[in-house]
């Protein structure tokens, strides 16, 4: 199976996404992202818990801004 190979167009359009996109909802703002905060690199899945989101810094970080609920 050959790698996927996007053209030069699909890479200018995908570098041209913002990072990072806020939505105004009925319920106060949605932040959509790949990652947590401005880190695209962190990420929570399903079997996160307990220590494991007590010292995820970036989660720590968004929750004190207190912007999304």
């Amino acid at each position: 199976m050959r790698p996927l190979q996007e053209s030069t167009g699909t890479r200018v359009y995908l570098a041209g996404l913002a990072p990072t996109r806020a939505v105004e909802t009925s319920d106060g703002p949605l932040l959509l992202r790949h990652g947590i905060g401005d880190n695209d690199m962190c990420r929570l899945t399903p079997d996160d818990y307990g220590y494991a989101i007590e010292v995820n810094e970036d989660l720590a970080r968004l929750v004190r801004e207190r912007r999304y609920r």
